[in-house]
């Protein structure tokens, strides 16, 4: 089946790549969340701050200020701020800890969006069975082989 192959306007194609941009956050933002919940990323966290929560309680100190706070302290809270840093840089099991939240961080970010992104741009083509992505779909956008027909199952004409 042949087809006038008119081209599409940039605006048009634009537009169905922001839109299948769009769905893929949202996918890598669902995938995440589960990833997150797999690998126990909040407890790793809660733990860090449990962590960081004995510094504040030893030092008497609050580690959550703002610069503009930190900049109206006198000297002395500063350097009691500068040697609970010291302490807290030193310790090795928040320094593990912290290195491992960083390391999942890394992972539910990074396989949240391939499985995103495979869902996406391979799944939900394969589905449509003509190598749409929705975003193509739902702006009428065709993918043609270079002998203008259609695209159809698995590239075969």
């Amino acid at each position: 089946m042949y087809f006038d192959i008119q081209r599409a306007s940039m605006l048009k194609r634009i537009s169905a790549l922001i839109l299948d941009f769009i769905l893929v956050m949202i996918l890598a933002t669902g995938f995440g969340s589960l990833i997150s919940g797999a690998i126990g990323y909040d407890a790793s966290l809660n733990k860090l701050n449990a962590m960081s929560a004995e510094y504040e309680e030893k030092y008497g100190i609050n580690l959550s200020v703002t610069p503009d706070d930190y900049a109206g302290l006198t000297e002395e809270e500063k350097a009691v701020y500068s040697e609970a840093n010291e302490a807290m840089l030193n310790d090795e099991n928040i320094s593990s800890q912290y290195s491992l939240l960083i390391n999942k961080t890394l992972i539910v970010m990074t396989f949240g969006i391939l499985l995103a992104m495979l869902v996406s741009d391979l799944v939900v083509p394969l589905l449509f069975k003509n190598g749409q992505t929705v975003g193509k779909k739902i702006f009428s956008l065709a993918v043609m082989n270079q002998d203008q027909t259609k695209l159809t199952g698995i590239g075969l004409t």
